[in-house]
């Protein structure tokens, strides 16, 4: 098997807000359409009810590392501590390039709307700080969630299966929010012979 063979392969992990993003589908259409010379895309999940990033790493040791992904996704909630934990682990044991979007608005949030960016649940910023500092690619889905709410004149509940959980439709919103950090730049923020680095092997 050669690298033009082998399938571009995800792993996303975490509670049942990871479940509900989908089996891969988005990820099969969308990724062929914006990139035609992509390879196939394969699609892996572990999730579990509330699970928060405390309990991922078990999951990410025994099945995310020895698979070697290229994307690692995980939308959930927890202490950002343990999210760091997390990063660190991926990083020391995979080259996978890592997304961690921050959570979506949901009734129980009602009360910041318009009063500060995090959820009930989560340090949005403390999130933020972690995925910069271990570079990791941050999206904000929080807050193009309150934006899209705000611009087509909806609640919270309207994107919601229920109290906590996003629909369908919602989590197609998610989705495409993640997507779209996924793009060709007109200008990269570097050359890559900057970054190159030649190692001559040592004479025996």
């Amino acid at each position: 098997e050669n690298g033009l063979d082998r399938p571009f392969l995800i792993w996303a992990i975490g509670s049942s807000y990871t479940n509900m993003l989908g089996n891969g589908e988005i990820w099969q259409q969308e990724i062929p359409r914006r990139f035609p010379h992509a390879p196939p895309i394969e699609y892996k999940k572990m999730v579990g009810n509330s699970c928060p990033w405390q309990y991922l790493r078990g999951w990410v040791r025994h099945l995310v590392e020895p698979d070697q992904p290229d994307l690692v996704i995980t939308y959930t909630i927890g202490d950002p501590d343990d999210l760091e934990k997390l990063l660190i682990e991926l990083r020391q044991r995979t080259t996978a390039d890592i997304i961690v979007p921050s959570i979506h608005w949901r009734e129980r949030d009602q009360a910041l709307w318009g009063q500060s960016e995090n959820a009930a649940d989560q340090d949005v910023a403390r999130v933020r700080e972690i995925c910069r500092k271990h570079q990791v690619e941050f999206v904000e889905n929080r807050r193009a969630w309150a934006d899209y709410l705000t611009r087509n004149q909806l609640t919270i509940p309207d994107l919601l299966k229920d109290a906590v959980h996003q629909s369908d439709y919602g989590a197609n919103i998610i989705n495409s929010n993640i997507l779209s950090h996924l793009r060709r730049p007109a200008q990269f923020s570097y050359e890559l012979s900057d970054r190159e680095r030649r190692f001559q092997p040592e004479k025996q």
